[in-house]
This record gives C-alpha cells, structure tokens and sequence, in this order.
C-alpha cells in the first residue's frame, strides 16, 4: 500500500510539474506571438510610406509628360 501512496504522490508531482512548464510555454509562446506583431505591424507601415512614395513618384512622371506634351520640356 505504501508503493501506492508513493506513486500517487509522484503522479500528481508529475502533473502539476507538466502544467507549469505548459504555462511557461504558454507565455514565451505569447511573447514571440507579440514580438511577430510588432514585426508585422512595421511592415506594414513600412508597405504603406512606400505606396505613398509610389504615389508621388507617379504624380512628378504625368507631371513631366504632361510638360513634354505641351513642349514645356525636351
């Protein structure tokens, strides 16, 4: 019977030892879930200030043949 005990006692050791390391799995997991938000939240940014670039490069060109068109530049 005392084997029993014993093994009983190991078992639930064993147990909460196996959910406080999923615990700490779960937290560094949520760490690097944040950490690839941040990452992915500046690249968008990033996706984003180069539309803008984009966008104005595309303006100064119909600008420029809109001038050559109207003979203002050669």
């Amino acid at each position: 019977m005392e084997w029993l005990n014993i093994n009983i006692i190991n078992l639930y050791m064993n147990n909460n030892t196996n959910r406080n390391l999923n615990k700490i799995k779960i937290i560094e997991l949520q760490k690097k879930i944040d950490i690839q938000s941040k990452l992915i939240d500046v690249q968008i940014k990033s996706i984003n200030n180069l539309e803008i670039k984009l966008d104005k490069l595309e303006k100064i060109i119909l600008q420029r043949e809109d001038a050559k068109k109207k003979g203002w530049i050669f």
